[in-house]
């Protein structure tokens, strides 16, 4: 028998592997993301860093004022410019949060900033 803690353990990691894969994570690009809506999948896939077929991501572990980990963090070429953008895709096992997720989001990317000074 499976408890809670395992069940919640098994979808989390289902739903990252599930999300790790080029073929879903372009679609997400393709459709959310406006510099992305008029490549085709293949073309968007072309332009992850990563090889293969599953994104691994990179560290996904920061520590400042606290430890925040990131699901699935990951970079992704620019279609019509020389740079990257970073990805963060966070998987949400319920839509009952006990926390504003938009306060979420900004806490994670000023995580992301502080990291990239060095902080």
């Amino acid at each position: 028998m499976v408890n809670s803690k395992q069940a919640k353990e098994q979808v989390d990691s289902f739903g990252k592997k599930l999300n790790s894969y080029k073929g879903v994570v372009a679609r997400y690009l393709k459709y959310l993301i406006p510099e992305y809506k008029n490549l085709e999948l293949n073309e968007i896939m072309d332009l992850f860093e990563e090889t293969g077929n599953r994104l691994q991501g990179l560290d996904k572990e920061f520590k400042f004022n606290g430890t925040a980990i990131f699901d699935l963090l990951f970079k992704v070429k620019h279609p019509t410019k020389d740079e990257y953008i970073l990805i963060n895709i966070e998987l949400q096992a319920t839509d009952n949060l006990k926390y504003n997720l938009e306060s979420r989001a900004t806490h994670y990317t000023s995580l992301l900033i502080a990291n990239q000074y060095g902080l």
